[in-house]
């Protein structure tokens, strides 16, 4: 059984299609550092999950949809009027 459903929000932009995510993520959990990368891990689950498995698999499906990625928590988003 899935306990996690998937709802970002993707829009149209001039980059190409963007995916807003809804869960506690930075950028670094879609674009690990090479150390992580080498332990043949893509992205990195959110730290608040019920199964990992499950959250690993999530953030595939969403880095897929996407060609680029807001995460719901990025700092640097923090000190921007707009994105």
């Amino acid at each position: 059984m899935n306990t996690y459903t998937i709802h970002p929000i993707v829009v149209g932009t001039k980059k190409g299609k963007t995916a807003i995510t809804g869960f506690c993520v930075i950028r670094e959990n879609f674009e690990p550092p090479i150390q992580i990368r080498a332990m043949e891990m893509e992205v990195i689950p959110p730290g608040t999950n019920i199964n990992s498995y499950e959250a690993y698999n999530m953030m595939l499906k969403v880095r897929d949809m996407a060609d680029y990625i807001i995460p719901l928590h990025e700092p640097e988003f923090a000190a921007v009027d707009a994105i």
